[in-house]
């Protein structure tokens, strides 16, 4: 190739373009959806905006849209072209595509602006070279998306020549003299190739390939061939990620302010930030745009002298520097970019001096903390986003996370062969969420990715500054390690300023001014305390919680890592043991105020006052167990005890109150023990340990006896009720709780009624007084009414939903029951949300709504499992198993009700396990298994006999059941009477059923009906009808009547008689009894069929006959066990043994040679 024959190709326009054409592809993707859209393309000039833009034609044109170059007519064509109207037979949307807006006529303008305000099938795509925003992208539209198109980079420009020349190695010369020249703007390249190669400069050696005259180039390096802006931006050296929002936040601010300043605490990427966005403000500052980093420059004239020296300001004598340098920048359209400005804020003023003397003056500053000048623009630079590791996390999501693909980016340049994968995607999810998005933090972690494993460092995140360290040795000391950055903001605070900071390392979350009072200035030795936190809050040492606006409710928050360095100086200062005492004796006061409140319309406000400092309150409690201040940990641990219930914190409130009730010391308070045995008693409850919880509120009892506590004892009997309630003695639950109602009204203690009569109407509820239930709700509701206290209304409405079920008015159930719902999400309380959602779905469920049921279902199931509610997990699995059973999935119901079983029996709550062995019952049922199905039934009775229980619905679907089970084996009279029996109860409980078990009685019970001879019938139903509830217990329990032994007799008639060709039949005659019963009850007893079983003893008897006679022929062989053919026994051998008689006759004398 000659150089005359030189080209460039199309594939040299997608250098460094892969993530502007994955968000072009996303544009096309949503505007095949939402039909219309705007996509803006900011490009300097020389960018490569044209051919982006051709290549977007493209793209369009492939998927059927109609493309209008507008560039390829004139104005007044254009406005004549009849892009304002669709026709009707038109299939496919229009595209404009505009290069270089800027220059657009305002009355295309306007007529692109109606057809993007009024409907669909158009889309706009466009360039500009300024990031300011037009009037067109005020338009109300549903795509709206930006790309910037950058200049390439060192490596994009390597990338470049290698696909354009096909140079593989280009040497270092040419690549400095493009770069310095062009600094990465295509055009410009391409423009200085074409220049290089015409004057051959640049050359193409058949043996050789491309090569450069040196000599030549040397003389080209001072020539101005390229436009480029002047500038002394430092080149990457790593790719930059991230931060498109912040860089077209900071490019609008830049269109109307002339003084940014970037602030943040230090790590947070102000200086990165920065640098990308001067590079894409490149073309529009003719003058230059150019870098100061001030971090070695301590005083005002010294940053003046700096100024002066980068723009070659010459120096005049008798002239002061600063005149000079404003002389310089009078007339000039320049942008300058002062990097770390924190130690020289007493220097801003100069800055409003050259803002006000050049009227083209732009300056963009780096600080933590503001300038505080007039004219200045504050742009809070975030952390970057971070994954959520509670979501559902992919590897393709991830990837697109920056803060994830930052420290991808950084983790390959150490470890090659990094990747993210599903095996370690949630680690590295949680390691950003814990580096809180901060960009400095990221790296130095990704760093160490080839010594220190992730789940190392997740194990290691208290201790981040130990080892985010090992940065870059170009990067300044205090970017080298985190603590360095840390510490370097720290040394520029003032004395009072570091000390509050030190003291403040004692809290664990966000503290409100009341709070650092009381713990860190006890002694008073800190002055302009409120004035000091807020310069902290300038400083971007502290955060002011966005949730606060009045002075005296200010919260104040840091991150993590801050925090992590505050601890470590408190570790070393000699006020850390008095500064920790103050910090548990101000959360131990915090506690017991909320505790007051819990009772009361101001029960919200406490629960929130505990969410904000609950992580402050455990520390407290940390401290107190080891420093040994016995009873101040368990005055605060029994405060804390409704707030653990209520928020699901079970098995924290269980650990904690276990742990000081084993250090129980005699000298201290026994009320307070007597309320830690309530507490602990009640999660050990809740935990699903009933076993454990019964003993631990017995000793409680014990105490409250001896020390003539009747409140302490009421609590306690009511707890233990609760219990009785789960292991099904409802009979002694009832005694408890009218023990403690009694004790409760004695002491008109209101609040204690109120709650047992909550109780109470369930109790009365579950075996179908509905009136009591009601008037037991009634009174309660109108005691939490005077005290308003929500929760305990809530939990009546939720109560009274039941009642209203039951009635029959089940619309104003479901109203109650969402009114309930609703309430309980206000005020965040996860038990009462639980069951609230649960009764939604169980009356959903009993309608045969089965679709939105298991919404409900699902969402309270996985509330259940955030508390660890095992009770509620079992019920709503076996609920679910229901659901499976009725819409055909029965594997699905039978995993669920065993997943059920097991967990009631780990937990000790029997009350359920009778429900569920019915459940298990219909299912035998459905597969035609009677004598399995009248067994479990059975079963459940017995346990709800044993256990005390009396829910009249559960009686009634057994008793349904077994009726059922009854008449498919032939016994109509049993049948027709427990039908009866069922029928008795149907009256009280039929609003509590589901639709489908309602259905499935009256259906089951007609056909018994066509069955049965009418009279015959008739008596046994008034048989039924006249059965007290115990007579028919006992009636329904009466299994005698079938020989249990019946089975083994059929295996013992089987052996003496399979020679013969006998038949389930002639067992039937033999025994005197129905085949169809036989059949059932021998494949229950055995697990197989007659016919399955009795083939298989002869299959065995075959084996021992062939290896006791050898020479027997298959036909005697096949005589001799029963079958009536050779074929057959073959046919039949095969199946169980895998292989012919013949073949195992065989493998018999193979054996023996």
């Amino acid at each position: 190739m000659k150089n005359k024959d030189f080209k460039f190709n199309n594939i040299s326009r997608l250098i460094e373009r892969d993530d502007d054409i994955n968000i072009l592809n996303d544009f096309f993707e949503q505007l095949h959806i939402k039909k219309c859209g705007i996509l803006r393309i900011v490009a300097a000039h020389g960018s490569g905006a044209t051919s982006f833009l051709n290549i977007a034609a493209s793209i369009a044109q492939n998927l059927n849209y109609e493309v209008i170059n507008a560039n390829e007519y004139n104005f007044d064509t254009l406005k004549d072209y009849n892009i304002t109207q669709t026709t009707a037979d038109q299939k496919y949307s229009q595209i404009i595509i505009i290069d270089g807006i800027d220059n657009m006529d305002n009355e295309i303008i306007s007529i692109l602006k109606s057809l993007l305000s009024h409907g669909n099938d158009f889309a706009l795509i466009y360039s500009t070279h300024s990031n300011v925003t037009t009037n067109i992208d005020f338009v109300d539209v549903p795509v709206y998306k930006t790309i910037f198109l950058e200049p390439l980079s060192p490596k994009g420009l390597y990338q470049f020549l290698k696909t354009v020349l096909v140079w593989d190695k280009p040497p270092k010369a040419i690549l400095e003299y493009l770069y310095n020249k062009t600094r990465g703007l295509p055009k410009y390249i391409k423009s200085e190739i074409e220049t290089l190669v015409k004057e051959e400069i640049i050359f193409y050696d058949e043996q050789k390939g491309w090569n450069i005259n040196e000599e030549y180039l040397m003389t080209l390096k001072n020539k101005n061939i390229c436009n480029a802006p002047k500038h002394n931006l430092p080149a990457e050296t790593t790719e930059f990620i991230g931060r498109k929002d912040e860089i077209e936040m900071i490019c609008n601010l830049l269109k109307n302010a002339r003084l940014v300043t970037l602030i943040g605490p230090g790590g947070i990427g102000k200086s990165r930030l920065a640098l990308k966005v001067a590079r894409i403000l490149l073309p529009k500052y003719n003058d230059g745009v150019f870098w100061f980093p001030l971090s070695q420059i301590s005083k005002t004239e010294l940053l003046i002298s700096n100024i002066a020296k980068v723009l070659n300001v010459p120096e005049i004598q008798g002239q002061i520097q600063l005149d000079a340098v404003k002389n310089t920048l009078k007339n000039k359209k320049i942008l300058i970019i002062l990097d770390d400005f924190d130690h020289l804020i007493d220097s801003a003023p100069i800055l409003t001096e050259l803002l006000a003397i050049a009227a083209d003056l732009s300056l963009i500053v780096t600080s933590r903390q503001p300038l505080n000048v007039y004219g200045e623009y504050l742009f809070n630079v975030p952390p970057m986003e971070i994954p959520n590791p509670d979501s559902d996390l992919t590897v393709e999501l991830l990837e697109k996370q920056p803060s994830v693909n930052l420290f991808l980016s950084r983790a390959k340049a150490i470890k090659n062969d990094f990747s993210l994968s599903e095996k370690n995607a949630l680690q590295l999810a949680k390691l950003c969420a814990y580096l809180e998005g901060i960009p400095l933090a990221i790296e130095l972690a990704a760093v160490k990715i080839a010594k220190i494993p992730i789940n190392t460092m997740l194990i290691q995140n208290q201790s981040r500054l130990n080892w985010l360290t090992d940065g870059p040795k170009n990067l300044p000391v205090r970017h080298r390690t985190m603590k360095n950055c840390i510490e370097w903001g720290y040394n520029l605070l003032n004395t009072s300023q570091k000390k509050i900071f030190t003291r403040l390392g004692v809290f664990k979350g966000k503290f409100g001014i009341s709070a650092v009072s009381a713990v860190i200035n006890n002694k008073n030795d800190i002055d302009n305390l409120y004035e000091n936190l807020l310069s902290l809050a300038n400083n971007n040492i502290l955060i002011i919680d966005p949730e606060f606006t009045e002075k005296d409710e200010y919260s104040f928050n840091m991150l993590e890592i801050f925090r992590e360095y505050a601890a470590l100086l408190l570790s070393e200062d000699s006020d850390e043991e008095f500064i920790k005492e103050c910090h548990a004796d101000y959360f131990l006061s915090y506690a017991i105020k909320a505790q007051n409140n819990y009772y009361d319309s101001k029960r919200q406000t406490a629960l929130s006052m505990m969410d904000k400092a609950y992580s402050d309150i455990i520390c407290a409690l940390e401290y107190l167990s080891e420093s040994n201040c016995l009873e101040k940990e368990l005055k605060l641990a029994i405060s804390m005890g409704y707030y653990w219930e209520v928020r699901g914190y079970w098995d924290k409130g269980q650990s904690i109150l276990e742990s000081i009730i084993q250090r129980q010391d005699d000298s201290l308070n026994i009320q307070h023990y007597i309320e830690a045995y309530q507490w602990l008693g009640r999660f050990v409850f809740l935990n699903g340990n009933c076993e454990k919880a019964v003993k631990i509120f017995e000793k409680g009892l014990k105490l409250a006896l001896e020390r003539n506590d009747p409140m302490g004892e009421a609590s306690i009997k009511y707890n233990l009720a609760l219990i009785n309630n789960i292991s099904g003695n409802l009979q002694h639950e009832v005694e408890l709780l009218n023990q403690s109602l009694n004790i409760y009204r004695d002491a008109n203690y209101k609040r204690g009624i109120a709650e047992v009569l909550q109780e109470l109407s369930q109790v009365y509820y579950f075996n179908g007084s509905y009136d009591m239930a009601e008037k037991c709700l009634n009174e309660s509701l109108g005691i939490y009414k005077e005290y308003d206290d929500k929760y305990g209304i809530l939990r009546s409405y939720g109560r009274m939903g039941l009642v209203l079920r039951a009635n029959g008015e089940f619309e104003q159930a479901m109203k109650m029951f969402q009114k309930c719902l609703s309430g309980c999400e206000e005020i965040d309380d996860k038990v009462e949300t639980t069951l609230a959602l649960l009764n939604i779905a169980e009356l959903l469920r009993s309608q045969g709504n089965y679709e939105l049921a298991e919404s409900y279902y699902s969402k309270s199931l996985n509330l259940a499992y955030e508390l660890g509610y095992l009770a509620i997990i079992a019920r709503i699995k076996k609920d679910l198993g229901e659901i499976c059973h009725h819409t055909g999935e029965t594997d699905k119901a039978y995993q669920l009700f065993n997943e059920s079983l097991q967990l009631l029996n780990e937990t000790g709550n029997k009350g359920d396990i009778p429900w569920v062995y019915r459940s298990l019952a219909e299912l035998e049922l459905a597969q035609e298994n009677y004598l399995k199905a009248e067994e479990l039934f059975l079963s459940g009775l017995k346990l709800y006999i044993e256990i005390k229980q009396n829910t009249l619905s559960y009686i009634f679907l057994v008793f349904e059941g077994l009726a059922t089970a009854s008449a498919m084996l032939g016994d109509y009279r049993r049948a027709a009477c427990l039908f009866a029996a069922a029928d008795n109860l149907f009256r009280k409980v039929g609003n509590l059923l589901a639709k489908c078990d309602i259905n499935s009685y009256k259906n089951r019970l007609n056909t018994l009906r066509m069955k049965m001879d009418a009279d015959i019938f008739e008596l046994s139903w008034n048989e039924g009808i006249c059965m007290s509830l115990k007579h028919a217990i006992r009636y329904a329990l009466d299994d005698k009547k079938y020989d249990r032994t019946m089975a083994n007799k059929m295996i013992n008639y089987i052996r003496e008689n399979y020679t013969r060709d006998i038949s389930l039949y002639d067992i039937s005659e033999h025994f005197n009894m129905s085949a169809s019963y036989l059949s059932t009850m021998f494949k229950y007893y055995t697990g197989k069929n007659f016919k399955e079983y009795l083939n298989l003893y002869r299959v065995k008897a075959s084996k021992e006959l062939m290896q006791k006679e050898s020479n027997l022929k298959i036909s005697e062989i096949a005589k001799r066990v029963g079958c009536s053919s050779s074929v057959t026994f073959i046919r039949m051998f095969r199946k169980y043994e895998g292989m012919s008689p013949g073949q195992y006759y065989a493998k018999l004398t193979i054996g023996q040679k």
